[in-house]
């Protein structure tokens, strides 16, 4: 940092002293009257106060600090006048110079001496005003962020906390407005864009705090007055543009141009012939990669520009086939960049997008064909057995732009001339999705149609919302199949109706008239229900769909099987305590108790009114064993009689036994751990299980489908090839049927502890007294494979067959939510994150909650903890991921609130969509009539918070509000 950048910031005297961070935390206990050294103290990294109050801290506490001097020009010789801050040690160590120390130092002059300085002087009455003029839910996520980062400042007793959260804000905000502001979008979004109106707020509290600034020097020599409110604004600008460029280095134009090193005549020579075949191929990305790797040699120079002209050719024309009227000379200097952009690393960021872009562009071109033997037999020649697929290069052409676009987006991080290519292909990708899901939409909305027999608006809005939900899936990931369709019309609010007879039930119910309509139409891209998947269907519609089924399933096998599942988990979990601690053996699955527990259950499902007391008696217990395990544990150690006698061992018995010293380190190390445990370890721990399984199902799905993929013909292939392909496809689909039925039905509920407790429990129970029986009967067809293999693979599969009661039990309950006899009284809240988020889950922290908020922690995480390009691609990241919640919250929004509207006679459109980390704020407008209006839900103590407000000076419609109200009920059911 210059030193007219450092006399630039007013400050008074300042010293400087840096000391571990058990010592800084033993001086705010001091200073801030916060007892009890076992209490954890926040902000651990520096500390303020003035220097009279520091040198009795000092002295009295036995405190020892190392000066550094040469981090302050402006330091005072007497300690008792101006301020101290006191610097972790460790952050000193880590800066490096002390150039980089005194600019970190800086930084730090901002976050400790305003809000400590407003603590001492007592005059910032406003501070509850500032934080009213700047919003409650903006003061929510201060609050919220400020202690999720660990940065409150202790409170001194007898200050407003007003004044406690706003200091802590304003420092804050004001180090990163001067030194990184790109960032506070990143910390505070919800009060960024208000930038200039905080750093005024802030501005007049300097005034009143300003009696001992220093003057400033004049330009000519001697003082200039304190600076006013306005001058110090200005003067913040200016040392923050000093600062944001400071060890700014030009890179010299054409730089990376160059090859990175000198390669002998015959290793050109090599490289050179690789390139040409590369080109003779038709592989133009790796032809291109390799030229650019010797562009000194002037036949390289001419390849590399063929090669960039051909490339520009077909990106041109699949833009120009698309109805984007690029031009073909932006194609070309978007390319040249790009291979450029690549340098030598033939798997870097910029050269694996180049690939994926020549892949979209040769494969949209290129009809793909499935062959398939074992169709054609069981159709009795009725299907052919080559048959084209339609819809897969263009499906296959948005899969690798995305993938493109994606690794094009971290490469414009260092290379900023990559911004053309990756706009392009941006346009490109959102007119070939659009086209995709054009060409797909009519095939949906006739299977989804035929599954749903409801008539009204409503019944036709959620139909529409099905359709759009199973498009994105396919246009988004590039495949479908059963159970994802079985999902979308079980979530959507126009469910499947009854069988109306025998004769349907034979040709099937509506949801497998969906599955066959979409088989054939949507080859490549839909996979229909394997056959036991279709069967466990038709037997749960006679059990679902039917009055009779019901009755039989609410009265009778509902209450059964669910009091035969609840003694048995209380027999594997209380049963064995008991008998393990105290050896009593208690039998709980005997005639009386599952009888009772089945008319209890009976009793439950079957009367509201029951229900409701029992959740009020759940809730009353939850309340009391909360009281007595948490409120009065924690009352009792707060009360004078406990701390005195707490105060009383510590100074008599402990302190003359362990160093204060030591007792600092014990007690920041417990503190440590329980947080790990208690914050960090137990909900990871509980996302890693319920994501893993979720994850390696869908790893094997996508390996299954890319051998699949590969297996199919492309025009053009020789014929050795396409014969290969064909003999191999029909032992791939036994191999592929076989691999999905044992991972779907057998492994993945077997080792999921959501599906296997105690369903999968209850089902070893059954298997294993017949095992050996199970085993020779399944060993016996499987004879050809020889003895020893029939044996294993028949053990293996007897081992895992109970793994088969926790997928009946999983299918069962997603079937019964298919039909519309089955809606429960109160709809459940609608379905907005791509993940199966409401909006409670994406906006409410908690366990499996709160997406929102975890985004943007891991976005601060990011700014605090790099620099540089490192930083630009970690954030990239992450705001993919921010992205991805914002496309979910707006097709939520126009599928559920925007359709709504345009039935009523009132198009409207999303005009703005704000999220931050504790809010989602909705604004709509229409012309005719004239509405303006904003619908906004939060994240509050109690859970979600919505709320509708239109604009005054507009003229509402009552039937627009009344459409908004009913849009927050389905989102936010209360």
């Amino acid at each position: 940092m210059t030193n007219d950048a450092l006399e630039i910031f007013p400050l008074p005297p300042i010293r400087t002293f840096t000391a571990p961070a058990a010592t800084i935390r033993r001086l705010m206990r001091a200073a801030t009257g916060h007892g009890g050294r076992w209490r954890a103290v926040p902000h651990e990294w520096g500390f303020a106060l003035p220097g009279s109050t520091f040198e009795a801290l000092r002295e009295r506490e036995g405190l020892s600090f190392q000066p550094a001097p040469e981090l302050d020009r402006s330091r005072t010789e007497r300690p008792a006048e101006g301020w101290t801050i006191v610097l972790d040690a460790e952050l000193a160590s880590d800066t490096g110079s002390a150039e980089n120390l005194r600019d970190a130092q800086l930084r730090l002059r901002c976050e400790l001496f305003y809000p400590r300085r407003a603590f001492y002087a007592e005059v910032i009455e406003n501070a509850r005003e500032h934080l009213g003029q700047i919003g409650l839910a903006e003061t929510d996520e201060i609050r919220a962020v400020l202690r999720t980062e660990h940065e409150f400042l202790p409170e001194i007793k007898g200050h407003d906390k007003s004044l406690t959260l706003w200091a802590c804000f304003s420092g804050r905000f004001l180090a990163l407005y001067l030194f990184d502001p790109d960032s506070l979008a990143v910390e505070f979004p919800a009060v960024a864009r208000r930038a200039p109106e905080i750093i005024a707020r802030i501005a007049d509290d300097v005034a009143r705090i300003a009696d001992d600034l220093p003057d400033r020097p004049a330009d000519g020599g001697g003082q200039r007055p304190r600076p006013t409110a306005a001058e110090w604004i200005a003067d913040l600008d200016e040392l923050g543009r000093r600062f944001r460029t400071l060890g700014d280095t030009p890179v010299a134009p054409g730089a990376s141009e160059e090859p990175s090193g000198e390669l002998g005549p015959s290793a050109l020579a090599a490289l050179e012939a690789r390139a040409q075949r590369a080109e003779s191929r038709g592989d133009l990305s790796l032809a291109g990669l390799l030229y650019r790797r010797h562009t000194s040699s002037p036949a390289a120079r001419e390849g590399l520009e063929r090669v960039v002209a051909r490339f520009a050719e077909a990106l041109d024309a699949a833009a120009a086939d698309l109805g984007l009227d690029e031009g073909r000379q932006v194609a070309v200097t978007a390319l040249k960049a790009a291979f450029e952009g690549a340098g030598d690393d033939l798997y870097s960021p910029t050269a694996r997008s180049l690939r994926d872009l020549e892949r979209a562009i040769s494969e949209r071109a290129r009809s793909i064909y499935r062959v398939d033997l074992v169709e054609w037999a069981l159709s009795l020649g009725r299907r052919p057995i080559r048959r084209e697929l339609v819809h897969q290069p263009a499906a296959r052409f948005c899969r690798s732009l995305r993938k493109a676009a994606e690794r094009l987006e971290l490469a414009a991080v260092e290379n900023t001339r990559l911004s053309g290519l990756l706009q392009l292909t941006h346009e490109l990708l959102a007119v070939a999705k659009q086209r995709l899901r054009a060409a797909i939409a009519p095939t949906l909305e006739r299977a989804v149609a035929e599954t749903n027999g409801e008539s009204g608006d409503e019944a036709e809005i959620a139909r529409e919302k099905s359709v759009s939900e199973l498009a994105d899936r396919i246009v988004d990931r590039g495949h479908l199949d059963f159970p994802l369709l079985r999902d979308a019309i079980a979530r959507s609010r126009a469910k499947v109706c009854n069988l109306t007879g025998a004769k349907e039930w034979l040709v099937g119910d509506p949801l497998l008239r969906g599955d066959r309509l979409l088989a054939q139409p949507l080859e490549g891209l839909y996979r229909r229900g394997e056959i036991y998947r279709r069967w466990l269907q038709r037997l749960s519609s006679l059990l679902f769909a039917t009055a009779p089924g019901r009755l039989a399933s609410l009265w009778l096998l509902f209450p059964l099987v669910g009091a035969f599942l609840l003694l048995e988990a209380l027999a594997h979990t209380i049963g064995l305590a008991l008998e393990a601690g105290l050896g009593v053996h208690l039998r709980f699955t005997g005639a009386p108790t599952v009888g009772l527990t089945a008319f209890a259950i009976c009793s439950t499902i079957n009367s509201r009114a029951l229900r409701n007391a029992l959740a009020a008696a759940a809730r009353m217990v939850g309340r009391g064993l909360h009281a007595a395990f948490i409120t009065l544990p924690l009352r009792l150690m707060r009360s004078t009689p406990v701390r005195r006698a707490l105060a009383f061992l510590l100074r008599w018995v402990v302190d003359p036994l362990v160093s204060i010293e030591r007792q600092e380190s014990i007690a920041d190390r417990f503190r440590r751990i329980g947080r790990a445990l208690t914050v960090e370890l137990v909900p990871a721990l509980i996302h890693w299980i319920l994501d893993l399984f979720r994850g390696i199902v869908d790893r094997i799905e996508r390996l299954l489908y890319s051998v699949d993929d590969t297996l199919r013909l492309r025009e053009g292939e020789a014929k050795p090839k396409v014969v290969l392909k064909a003999l191999l496809g029909l032992p791939w689909s036994l191999v592929s049927y076989v691999v999905r039925l044992y991972i779907n039905v057998l492994l993945e509920p077997k080792y999921n502890p959501v599906k296997h407790f105690p369903v999968v429990t209850v089902g070893h129970k059954i298997i294993l007294p017949i095992s050996l029986i199970l085993t020779r009967a399944l060993a016996e067809p499987l004879a050809f494979l020889g003895p020893t293999a029939a044996t294993i693979v028949a053990a293996t599969t007897v081992f895992l067959s109970p793994g088969f009661f926790g997928f009946l039990a999983w299918e069962l309950k997603e079937n019964w939510r298919l039909y519309a006899q089955n809606r429960p009284a109160h709809e459940p809240p609608a379905i907005v994150g791509e993940s199966g988020e409401t909006m409670a889950r994406l906006l409410v922290p908690g366990f499996h909650s709160g997406t929102l908020p975890k985004l943007f922690r891991a976005m601060r995480r990011v700014v605090r903890r790099y620099r540089g390009a490192r930083r630009e691609i970690e954030l990239v990241r992450q705001r993919r991921k921010l992205a991805l919640v914002e496309r979910s919250i707006r097709r939520h929004t126009e599928r559920e609130l925007l359709s709504r509207l345009r039935r009523a006679g009132t198009p409207a459109r999303l005009e703005a969509l704000e999220i931050t980390s504790s809010r989602c704020r909705i604004r709509i407008v229409a012309a005719e009539p004239a509405i303006s209006a904003s619908i906004t839900f939060g994240a509050g103590a109690s859970g979600l918070l919505s709320a509708f407000s239109a604009d005054a000076d507009r003229e509402g419609s009552p039937q627009v509000e009344k459409i908004a109200q009913h849009f927050i009920h389905l989102t936010h059911p209360r």
